[in-house]
């Protein structure tokens, strides 16, 4: 889900960028896991987000999953701070964009 819509948990993280489009949720298929379509789609949105003037792409994840946290360390985006949802505690990333416009 790419959107514009924030949590209101993610106010108390220091954020950088002023624009951002919001990733709220990357799901794979497990039988289409493993095959790089996590990093299409994130390509997709960073794609997305340049083109259409957004300056970062802010998204969360929750601590116990290191698949998706290597994804998006590998990916560059960068640990900005951690908010608490009723799952548990979620790491917020954040990624600066270079505009197309």
């Amino acid at each position: 889900t790419l959107n514009t819509f924030q949590d209101q948990e993610y106010d108390a993280v220091s954020w950088n960028g002023t624009n951002p489009l919001i990733i709220h949720r990357l799901c794979v298929h497990p039988n289409y896991a493993g095959k790089g379509n996590a990093k299409t789609l994130m390509a997709f949105a960073e794609n997305h987000a340049s083109r259409n003037g957004f300056d970062s792409i802010r998204l969360d994840a929750f601590a116990q999953n290191p698949i998706a946290l290597k994804l998006y360390r590998n990916l560059k985006f960068i640990e900005r701070g951690s908010i608490v949802f009723r799952k548990g505690l979620f790491l917020c990333f954040e990624k600066e964009i270079q505009n197309d416009l």
